[in-house]
């Protein structure tokens, strides 16, 4: 195909083969602008408007009577009443959790009085910085501000309840942590310190009973150590011995170092004559912390049990550097002195440790066995005396 020919083919069927009578039939434009070619640019304007008029509707009047306006939006110009009280929460955030409780109390001042003291967030870590700093009536206040601005908040219930527990108002936490889980009943904060006012209201064993029952209704009980050990503690304090030890091992799967949960679960097994498995589960406890001082103390009682005096103390050395001000670490420092036949020295650990603790009867009981020993039969009816008198239950000391 020639070059001709291509262009023949582009172009529009209804064009013509002249090009003049092209520009004169497109559109009509030619023809247009010869009826308008002598007028003026007013006279166009003011007949357009006449033409305009003359065939205007109904809708076009309504349309006339409200004219579309553009909007154009001014940069510099500020937009009123769209003010957010919590465009600053994130920067809160990041100094309560450095524990900056400075720069947080100076940043809360100005946005409650930005916001007209409307600002929930600022209120609620207000209220916790006055109960990490022990002020609790004061975090109260502050925790019950934040709940008056969101009513249907379980978690600034919650933490109400907890204040109010570490207030000692037992019976009202209870109702306001029971509020708390009725809002959200997955919670498990409300259930652990719903059994924590239950079980401190009268400390009887129908609360020890409501506080199990009030752990075990929280439906993510398996997921919190905490809930499994303090049901772990409530079981050993009714003497159910194995279950307690079934929920510290389910606490364990949690948190796998925790080294409280470790030595509970090493005391447990002592209680069930379970020696070897008690120093295995305290030796574990000492592979992580060498210097724990509970695990130490029930890893000597053992040693000590077993009649190994000297690594027993080797053992006690250690855990005397970390709290020395510890009554049961110099009542088992005493008795093994004395199980070597230093009564002196057993006589001077057994008297620090009855300073330290002067209301346990197994010290005033160990003080009257040396005394006895030594002969001095006056001062071990003095110690044993006061044993039987703080523990009327024992017949050890009637012995």
């Amino acid at each position: 195909m020639t070059s001709r020919n291509l262009v023949s083919a582009l172009k529009p069927k209804h064009m013509a083969a002249n090009p003049r009578e092209n520009m004169e039939n497109a559109d009509g434009a030619a023809s247009i602008g010869d009826m308008y070619a002598g007028t003026t640019s007013v006279q166009l304007h003011k007949e357009s408007n006449v033409e305009s008029t003359s065939v205007t509707t109904h809708d076009d009047a309504f349309m006339e009577k409200k004219p579309k306006k553009s909007v154009i939006a001014d940069p510099k110009k500020k937009t009123p009443g769209l003010t957010t009280f919590d465009r600053r929460n994130f920067l809160l955030y990041q100094y309560y959790i450095q524990r900056d409780f400075s720069s947080c109390k100076a940043l809360i001042k100005e946005m409650l009085d930005e916001s007209k003291g409307m600002n929930e967030y600022a209120a609620y870590v207000r209220g916790k910085i006055a109960l990490m700093e022990g002020n609790l009536r004061e975090s109260l206040e502050w925790l019950e501000k934040a709940l008056d601005l969101n009513p249907r908040s379980a978690k600034y219930l919650c933490e109400i309840g907890r204040v109010h527990f570490l207030l000692g108002n037992h019976e009202k936490a209870s109702e306001i942590l029971m509020n708390a889980i009725n809002m959200d009943p997955n919670n498990p904060k409300a259930y652990y310190w719903r059994a924590m006012a239950l079980y401190h209201i009268d400390h009887t064993s129908e609360s020890v009973k409501k506080a199990q029952q009030c752990l075990v209704s929280a439906p993510n009980a398996a997921k919190s150590a905490e809930i499994l050990t303090f049901l772990a503690k409530l079981c050993a304090q009714q003497d159910e011995i194995i279950p307690a030890i079934e929920a510290y091992k389910k606490a364990l799967e949690l948190e796998p170092e925790n080294l409280d949960v470790l030595t509970n679960v090493g005391l447990l097994y002592l209680r069930t004559h379970s020696e070897d498995q008690a120093f295995s589960i305290l030796g574990k406890a000492l592979s992580y912390d060498p210097t724990h001082a509970p695990s130490i103390l029930a890893a000597g009682a053992i040693i000590q049990a077993n009649g190994d005096y000297d690594v027993a103390l080797s053992k006690y050395r250690i855990a005397a550097d970390k709290c020395d001000y510890n009554g049961p670490l110099w009542n088992n420092i005493g008795m093994c002195f004395f199980g070597k036949g230093k009564y002196v020295a057993a006589i001077s650990c057994l008297k620090k440790a009855n300073y330290l603790c002067p209301l346990d009867w197994k010290i005033c009981f160990n003080l009257g066995l040396v005394h006895n020993a030594m002969q001095q039969y006056a001062s071990a009816y003095h110690f044993i005396s006061s044993a039987v008198s703080l523990n009327r239950r024992s017949s050890m000391a009637f012995m």
